[in-house]
């Protein structure tokens, strides 16, 4: 009876150390299978030159480690780059912008591939610029809503990209929160002061750099003045003036911001102290930019509502 206990403890622990044997050659195939994934997507599709290499980096893994996260990964990434490969090719030779409909094309097919994100960020990116610009200055409606919708579309396209950590990606989260700012202003400037927020704020979203982070709140600052937004618009403002090197015109924007908010909440609250917020916010705006005038004004009117108060 114990002989027989005996072979059956023995047998539970061979199947444990078996197990565990297999739990173990398990996780190395993962670990192994995610760095060359990882490998394959940080440095090998970074360039159309490499899109080769990339392929068969990952059909090698969808066939070597196909039981693994990563080789599953790879069957789909595979498929993509494959369909991705076919629409570029002999795109090189185009001219003029005779390639755009083939990188939109491959980007449908393989989404969030570098070479083909990049370049056409960079035409979006250009042309929303130039003519953000002109719809603010001419208000024209057939031009704002032109760069809204080029707005979505590459806002739709990066969404579908997954950053990595690299110069030129942080460079590009940058961009793309400079680029929102620059777009909320052509709103702005035809009083769509709501969409303009949720553009400031997906900008946001996309930011990494201290500066570019620091200039956007100041414009979100604004907005959030403009829904009725108070305690955000200040909030907002004063973690824009926290930053050290915040440029002087977003300091006295900032400052302004700040006294509106107040002002407003005063005419609400009657609290001595809202107003005198007010005041001292926009004696420090026009400390940093004298020829404010709006701010002046404000100013100027606070201060004689300030003095017919009882002290």
């Amino acid at each position: 009876m114990n002989m027989k206990k005996n072979a059956v403890l023995l047998l539970l622990g061979m199947c444990v150390l078996i197990a565990t044997g297999c739990s173990g050659k398990n996780k190395k195939d993962e670990s192994e299978a995610e760095r060359i994934y990882y490998v394959a997507f940080r440095d090998l599709e970074e360039d159309l030159k490499t899109l080769p290499d990339a392929i068969k980096q990952y059909s090698e893994l969808s066939i070597k480690y196909a039981h693994t996260p990563a080789g599953k990964k790879a069957v789909v990434r595979l498929e993509e780059l494959n369909r991705a490969q076919k629409e570029l090719t002999g795109s090189d030779t185009l001219s003029g912008n005779a390639w755009i409909p083939i990188y939109i094309r491959a980007d449908s097919v393989a989404p969030g591939y570098p070479p083909v994100v990049k370049r056409l960020g960079t035409y979006y990116y250009n042309n929303t610029y130039l003519a953000s610009r002109t719809g603010a200055m001419t208000q024209n409606s057939a031009i704002v809503e032109s760069v809204l919708q080029m707005w979505n579309t590459q806002d739709e396209m990066w969404a579908r990209y997954e950053f990595r950590e690299t110069p030129d990606d942080r460079h590009w989260r940058d961009q793309l929160c400079k680029q929102a700012t620059q777009v909320a202003r052509m709103l702005e400037a035809v009083r769509r002061y709501g969409e303009a927020l949720d553009i400031v704020n997906k900008g946001l979203d996309y930011a990494i750099g201290e500066d570019v982070i620091a200039h956007a709140r100041v414009f979100a600052s604004f907005y959030n003045f403009r829904r009725a937004k108070y305690a955000q618009g200040i909030e907002l403002a004063q973690k824009a003036i926290e930053y050290e090197f915040l440029e002087q015109n977003d300091r006295a924007r900032a400052h302004h911001v700040i006294g509106l908010c107040y002002s407003t909440v005063y005419s609400r609250s009657k609290d001595i102290a809202d107003l005198d917020e007010a005041i001292d916010a926009l004696n420090e705006a026009l400390r940093v930019e004298p020829s404010m005038i709006k701010a002046k004004d404000l100013l100027k009117t606070l201060r004689k509502y300030r003095q017919g108060l009882p002290s």
